[in-house]
């Protein structure tokens, strides 16, 4: 568990792990994608990744993305929670 902060501008590149992850938005937004869908997330929008789903967001706006991510260990497997996390695509320059 933990907490995203993604300034105005800022950009989290494609990556995914093998633990599913649930977010939930408290403040700013993002274009938001998982897997091949793209939207808007806002204050109050829960977003979930299935394992190994490829995920990003891009903060187009001026004001911080602010958001709460939790990872769970699917039937008690928790080497899930230790696997790493593995970039998909390369931030841009």
């Amino acid at each position: 568990m933990g907490i995203l902060e993604l300034d105005g501008g800022g950009y989290y590149p494609a990556h995914a792990h093998p633990a599913p992850e649930l977010y939930f938005v408290t403040a700013g937004e993002a274009e938001w994608t998982v897997g091949e869908e793209t939207f808007t997330a806002r204050p109050g929008v829960a977003i979930y990744h299935a394992a190994h789903t490829p995920h990003r967001m891009v903060n187009k706006g001026s004001e911080t993305l602010r958001a709460i991510w939790f990872w769970w260990a699917p039937d008690g497997s928790a080497e899930v929670l230790s696997g790493e996390v593995y970039f998909t695509e390369a931030p841009p320059r």
